[in-house]
């Protein structure tokens, strides 16, 4: 069992609920601008279209669900890390620095499928995920 701590992660968000309600589901705060790469020869609002339809709600799995922006300590089999290659187990617990709340994770990488569900480490955004094992 390991231990890792992650700290001086802030991030500025909306004060008013509602903002803060548009902003966690129609934002992203880590990549706010599609990169000039993605769909290169397409206009330049359609790429800002399909780049949010990529993921939509980035700011609500990171920063208002998940503890992405908080210090935080996570301990587990692997907490550096979602997956225990090329096959295997990996589970973690996260709180925040000072806080009580658990936020559970587990993943199996298997023969045929690898899935996770919970807070990812190490950064703590909430998520599920399940997809074909191509190792």
């Amino acid at each position: 069992m390991q231990t890792i701590q992650q700290s001086g992660r802030t991030i500025a968000k909306p004060d008013h609920f509602i903002d803060r309600i548009v902003w966690g589901i129609f934002g992203n705060a880590d990549d706010p601008q599609p990169p000039h790469e993605y769909m290169r020869g397409w206009s330049d609002w359609i790429r800002h279209i399909l780049w949010w339809f990529r993921n939509p709600i980035h700011n609500l799995t990171f920063y208002v669900i998940g503890c992405a922006d908080k210090d935080t300590i996570s301990t587990g089999k692997d907490p550096t890390t979602p997956f225990v290659l090329p096959r295997g187990w990996n589970w973690a617990v996260t709180r925040t620095v000072g806080g009580w709340f658990p936020r559970p994770f587990v993943s199996h990488a298997g023969r045929w499928l690898r899935w996770y569900a919970g807070w990812r480490p190490p950064g703590g955004a909430f998520g599920f995920k399940c997809q074909r094992n191509r190792d």
